[in-house]
């Protein structure tokens, strides 16, 4: 979510939580969209009431995809329609050996991007995330909504429940423990 408007009606399309970006919340998203090339670390926008912050990377090169994977404080690399190209066997293969998780962002994914994903899923087992990455809460996409989407270009339900709900479950999971 990307407005405390919108987190507030989380409720209303049947989410118990949801991860912010703008405000903080307890949890909290930062998306890096380059690669700091000088060596410092990114810095958030203030970090969550409880100190857990997801970084998510969306690179939009194979450079800087490389760069981002390597990166032990990201755990998402995010694919929507102007970089999914970039996601191949051997990308994740890569991702995975680290330990990531994959998100398709809904809010900026086009056929391709969501064609593309679902092919390779077999390769990315229990490691993809579908998010809508929500501005406001017309961009709030209810559960079934999203997975219906994904069976309608191919996924099957089983592995679109999983993508929706069960993964982002296991990823807030390891940034409890974290």
């Amino acid at each position: 979510m990307k407005s405390q408007k919108a987190y507030l009606k989380l409720r209303e399309a049947g989410y118990d939580t949801g991860i912010t970006e703008n405000f903080k919340s307890e949890f909290n998203r930062f998306t890096l969209k380059a690669p700091r090339l000088d060596g410092r670390r990114e810095s958030g926008r203030g970090g969550s009431e409880s100190g857990k912050t997801l970084f998510v990377a969306k690179p939009l090169t194979k450079q800087e995809m490389m760069h981002w994977i390597k990166k032990d404080e990201i755990s998402l690399i995010s694919i929507d329609g102007r970089n999914h190209y970039l996601l191949n066997e051997s990308m994740i293969s890569l991702i995975q050996s680290v330990g990531k998780f994959v998100e398709l962002d809904l809010s900026g994914a086009n056929s391709l991007s969501i064609k593309r994903v679902i092919s390779l899923s077999s390769k990315l087992n229990e490691d993809l995330i579908v998010s809508s990455c929500a501005s406001n809460f017309s961009d709030l996409w209810p559960v079934l909504s999203k997975i219906s989407l994904l069976a309608l270009y191919g996924a099957s339900e089983g592995d679109a429940i999983m993508w929706v709900t069960l993964n982002p479950n296991i990823l807030l999971k390891r940034m409890i423990k974290a």
